[in-house]
């Protein structure tokens, strides 16, 4: 900073950086804007890059520290890092729904792809003066923000590390008997593609996600627990992406019963006065059918047996057992792909469920 450079201390700054990406439309110029949140307003800045075009949110390997067993110790070259490899997901951009990882093998790669911005920081300003700015808790706005953003690109990475996604293992090498090194350091890294469904955040919803932190707005949790099992299902924790699945749907079931018996009734709702079945397929078929005439099982025969398996696998989890069901003397171990459909199905019956009027 320059030293003969003075100003008049207005406000501060905040520099944010994030262990996930924010994948930006290459194609379109995100702008600044200025938003008011209670009584205190902000300048909001474009998502911009700090670390290297191909940066993992973990350290690299240093090889010297490497340990080995006593006399089979080697002294590598001064600067020696092995061969590094970093993986970035690709989002669709047509109609196919066709998603990449684009590899990169260079450790200082430092130009981003021009098409899609995986972006890692962000600023953000107070406009207040130095004495008002206590009270402010910028990890607050920046959550919720972020959560915001999370739900309209359904980038479902965003507010979770991408650690796991990434995977552990960074490199290896080939040894003989008493682990005495025998070739060079090689890459390897792991990286789930993206499902097809996810947006590049544009102009559009950068603008919309600003608009709504503005007026107050948060990310409805029904979303926000249906792209927790995309997560949970990248990263291949199948138990909690069933519990996921569970709770989004046991959320809609009770917002669309407080809703049909609103526009009946003038009573308060209580949900054991129409809710009377034992879990989720019953709500979805005998309650619904008892209260209003309309069934999930009798409309949507397959997506109901799909959902009868989740709901079985579920309840397994849910006491202190495996991704896993039993369901007419046959045994099924749910895995990342079951998952994914269950994923698809929920969202279909969710749907299903907010059209019943």
């Amino acid at each position: 900073m320059s030293n003969n450079t003075s100003f008049e201390q207005y406000g501060r700054a905040w520099l944010f950086s994030f262990p996930f990406w924010l994948v930006i439309d290459g194609n379109e110029k995100l702008q600044n804007k200025e938003v008011s949140i209670g009584k205190h307003s902000f300048r909001f800045y474009p998502p911009f890059r700090s670390g290297d075009a191909n940066f993992l949110p973990m350290p690299h390997i240093r090889p010297m520290n490497i340990p080995f067993l006593p006399g089979t110790e080697i002294k590598f070259k001064k600067g020696y890092t092995g061969k590094r490899v970093s993986a970035l997901p690709m989002l669709a951009r047509n109609e196919n729904k066709e998603v990449a990882v684009r590899l990169f093998i260079k450790e200082d790669l430092k130009i981003l792809p021009s098409d899609q911005l995986h972006m890692d920081s962000m600023r953000i300003d107070l406009i207040e003066k130095i004495g008002e700015i206590e009270e402010v808790r910028p990890n607050d706005f920046i959550l919720k923000f972020l959560s915001i953003l999370r739900v309209l690109s359904n980038q479902w990475w965003i507010t979770r590390s991408v650690d796991r996604y990434l995977g552990y293992i960074r490199q290896f090498f080939t040894i003989d008997r008493i682990g005495r090194l025998s070739s060079e350091l090689e890459g390897l890294i792991s990286c789930h593609t993206a499902y097809g469904n996810e947006k590049l955040i544009s102009s559009e919803i950068w603008m919309d996600a600003l608009n709504q932190l503005e007026n107050g707005c948060s990310p409805n949790q029904i979303d926000l627990y249906m792209l927790d099992v995309l997560y949970y299902g990248a990263i291949n924790d199948i138990e909690r992406g069933l519990l996921n699945c569970s709770m989004a749907l046991e959320l809609v079931l009770e917002e669309t019963y407080e809703r049909l018996w609103k526009k009946n009734s003038s009573a308060n709702f209580k949900r054991g006065r129409v809710m009377q079945g034992d879990g989720i397929p019953e709500h979805l078929s005998t309650d619904l059918e008892r209260f209003y005439s309309r069934s999930y099982k009798n409309e949507r025969s397959d997506n109901f047996f799909q959902i009868e398996n989740m709901w079985l696998a579920r309840g397994n989890v849910a006491h202190g057992g495996q991704a896993e069901f039993y369901r007419d003397g046959e045994h099924t171990i749910v895995d990342k792909e079951q998952l994914t459909k269950y994923y698809y199905v929920i969202e279909s019956c969710i749907k299903w469920l907010r059209a019943i009027n």
